[in-house]
Order: C-alpha cells, then structure tokens, then sequence
C-alpha cells in the first residue's frame, strides 16, 4: 500500500504509468459529478411526486454527495 502511495505523490507526469494514473483520477472524479448530480436530480423530481418524512433527509444526503464529489476532483487535480 505504501508503494501505491508514494506512486502517486511523486510520479512525474513524464512518467506513463503516473500520467496514466492521473488521467484516471480526473476522469472517475468527474464521472462520479455527474453521477451525483444526476442522482440529486432524481431525488429532487422523486420528492416532488412522491413527499416522505425522509425527504429532507435523502436531499441532504444527495447534496452532501455533490459535495464530495467536488471534493474529489480536486483531490484528483492538485494532489495526485
């Protein structure tokens, strides 16, 4: 697991395997955005059409999502 790290924070990005490994982070983070916005949205229409006690409860959870998504790629662009 070390190596694995210490792969990650000192590649170049000369380096294939690192440059490889870097464009994979960026594009799973950004995926996984628009994964989360289209899980909100969905949230948002099901508590639209369909209102729960838990709803205020699964649109904080998708939102939190976003959140972490965002938090993801930049992760994914200035740490790795």
């Amino acid at each position: 697991m070390q190596n694995f790290i210490s792969l990650l924070t000192t590649s170049s990005s000369d380096d294939f395997i690192g440059l490889f490994i870097k464009a994979f982070a960026v594009l799973f983070a950004f995926l996984y955005l628009l994964y989360a916005v289209v899980t909100s949205r969905q949230t948002q229409i099901m508590n639209d059409t369909f209102s729960t006690k838990m709803s205020s409860i699964l649109s904080t959870i998708s939102f939190l999502q976003i959140i972490f998504a965002g938090i993801l790629i930049l992760v994914a662009l200035f740490l790795i």
